[in-house]
């Protein structure tokens, strides 16, 4: 019975193509989250590049007279790379809420077919916590237990 609801809930009916498509989503989610962790440490470094500019750009507009062309140059050159990185960061940090709204999507999904082949139990929420909610800190033991309980379903129709 736990099967004709994974059947219902996915539309798929040969077990060997719901095992499929369980490990393809299990190894995309893991591949968006290692990526999100990435883009978010580029972020980092992009606004820590975008600090250390700002403040070369005060130094250079806090100079005397007498180097204004020669500082001129440089702050131009400082502007442009100032530019440059923050084009850089807006881009960075639209890659990220994009991955961040696919991480949210499967979050979603992941709790939906938890909930749906049966594995929502209390002791299993206590388990993991957070009420049974799927978080990025807990998505790999949610996906471990659909693991299990799918192999289970699979061992009761064998």
């Amino acid at each position: 019975q736990a099967f004709e609801k994974i059947q219902a809930a996915t539309g798929i009916e040969d077990i060997d193509v719901l095992v499929s498509s369980f490990i393809s989503a299990e190894d995309q989610n893991y591949t968006l989250f290692n990526y999100v962790n990435e883009v978010n440490t580029e972020i980092e470094a992009l606004e820590d590049q975008i600090n250390i500019i700002r403040r070369e750009v005060d130094k250079y507009r806090q100079g005397g007279a007498a180097l204004d062309r020669l500082k001129s140059s440089a702050m131009k050159d400082t502007e442009e790379r100032l530019a440059s990185t923050q084009a850089q960061a807006e881009l960075y940090e639209k890659r990220y809420e994009a991955a961040s709204n696919t991480v949210a999507v499967l979050k979603t999904s992941i709790f939906d077919l938890f909930d749906t082949i049966g594995c929502n139990t209390p002791a299993v929420r206590e388990l993991l916590g957070d009420d049974g909610l799927v978080t990025e800190g807990n998505v790999l033991a949610h996906l471990g237990i659909i693991e299990q309980r799918t192999n289970e379903l699979l061992q009761a129709y064998a």
